[in-house]
């Protein structure tokens, strides 16, 4: 059975463009859990990692999602960054009351993980 232990978190009391984890330690696997809320009136709003200030076309995502009336799944490739997370928000909605949440799993094997998370 494997140990989960929260090694930071992040409460935002004010809207940021960006958040950094800076002392993650040299864990195998990496797993984000967020709850997102947008102030925009858009109808998708997305929220992308990139790790290690990698702003290159390196990423590639599967992605899945839903809403209640309909789902989705697919790859993003050559990306500069990871979509780790698009909320679904309806533009006759206010979106300051609609919330996402998202889980990410990074997946490393031990070697990546000792050089790089």
């Amino acid at each position: 059975m494997a140990v989960i232990e929260a090694i930071e978190t992040v409460y935002l009391e004010a809207d940021a463009a960006s958040v950094t984890f800076s002392s993650l330690g040299s864990y195998e696997h990496l797993q984000l859990r967020m709850n997102l809320r947008t102030l925009r009136a858009s109808n998708y709003e997305t929220v992308g990692i990139r790790l290690n200030g990698d702003t290159a076309n390196n990423y590639s995502t599967h992605r899945m999602y839903g809403t209640d009336t309909s789902t989705a799944a697919g790859p993003e490739t050559a990306t500069d960054r990871a979509l780790a997370a698009g909320q679904m928000v309806t533009t006759t909605m206010d979106p300051r009351t609609v919330y996402g949440s998202a889980i990410v799993d990074i997946l490393t094997t031990e070697m990546q993980a000792r050089t790089r998370l």
